[in-house]
Parts: structure tokens; C-alpha cells; sequence
């Protein structure tokens, strides 16, 4: 028996997620572009035929590494799903734009995905330095030092005394019973 290099795939790609179902040639999708066989699954999920979009691609999302997959979120309703860099768009399922969405990758999308390599899939985040987006993207500096006004007004408020404790109401005597 020889001794056979196996490669762990890092980072998902949509070409690996959106499959044909069991049942069906591992490469029966092959000749669908990766982008579009999210429609497929989709199909294959409702049993039904879904739109198509127009071939044009409108506007432009950033992809990012999330929890070891590829993905990019629709400008329109935030849904997300996997994209891939083979085939930098992507269509919402969720809101169904009339065009495809174009997804812009790394220059160099493997060293993106090199840099996430060393950690468990559900940790496995990276998106581009000019992403909004990332909520997982942590402060790239300390917050800055506050201005001499900021720090003057935060004086006033710790120098001011502490509101009162709220009083309770006084107890209320009980009435006597058998008055004389």
C-alpha cells in the first residue's frame, strides 16, 4: 500500500457545499457554475423550479471566511450564503434580486485562507481590512484617548452626588378595632 498525501480542504467553498443530492453522481453538477448551484439546491429542496437571475451583476459585496466557509452577505436583506473565488458572485435566495451580486475575494484568496488554517473550522474567521460588516472583526487599536472636553464632561458627571435612593412610602398604621 503507498503512502497517499491526503489534503484537508481549510476553507469550504461553495463548490463544495452546494451538491447534488444522495442519490445523484458526486459530479452531476459539474457543469453548472458554483455560483449558480445554490438555485439547485434550492430546487432540489422545494421541489420546484426557481427563477433565474439576469446575467448582469450589479453592485459588489466583500467575501469573508466564516466559521471555515466562504461567504458574502446580500446588501438587501443581510441573508448569507457560501460564494467562492472560482466564481466571484452570488445570487440571493432570500430576497431574489433581479441580477447577480458580484463578490470580491482576496487577491490571493488561499493566503487569506492560510491564515485561518491552524484553527478549529468553528473559529476560522477572516475578512478584508476594508470590511464594515464584519461584526467578528475585532478593534483593530485601542479607542483612542478622549479630548480634553470629553474628559472634562465625564468629570462632571463622576463629581455629581448619586441620586437619592428611592424612598419607600411610610407603613400605614392599622385601624383599632373597637373603638371607645
Amino acid at each position: 500500500m503507498g503512502t497517499e498525501s491526503l489534503q484537508v480542504q481549510v476553507v469550504r467553498r461553495a463548490e463544495d457545499i452546494y451538491t447534488p443530492p444522495p442519490g445523484e453522481a458526486p459530479d452531476a453538477w459539474d457543469h453548472v457554475p458554483p455560483a449558480e448551484r445554490i438555485i439547485l439546491v434550492m430546487e432540489q429542496m422545494s421541489q420546484r423550479t426557481w427563477p433565474r437571475p439576469a446575467p448582469e451583476i450589479a453592485g459588489q459585496v466583500l467575501a469573508r471566511i466564516d466559521a471555515g466557509r466562504w461567504t458574502a452577505q446580500c446588501p438587501a436583506c443581510d441573508s448569507a450564503q457560501a460564494v467562492t473565488p472560482v466564481d466571484p458572485r452570488m445570487w440571493c435566495v432570500e430576497c431574489q434580486p433581479d441580477t447577480w451580486i458580484g463578490v470580491r475575494f482576496p487577491e490571493n484568496p488561499e493566503a487569506a485562507e492560510a491564515t485561518v488554517a491552524d484553527k478549529p473550522a468553528a473559529a476560522r474567521f477572516w475578512w478584508a481590512d476594508d470590511d464594515p460588516e464584519a461584526w467578528t472583526k475585532p478593534p483593530a487599536s485601542p479607542p483612542p484617548e478622549p479630548t480634553e472636553k470629553a474628559r472634562r464632561v465625564q468629570e462632571q458627571q463622576d463629581s455629581r452626588p448619586p441620586d437619592p435612593a428611592p424612598e419607600e412610602p411610610p407603613a400605614e398604621e392599622p385601624a383599632e378595632e373597637g373603638g371607645a
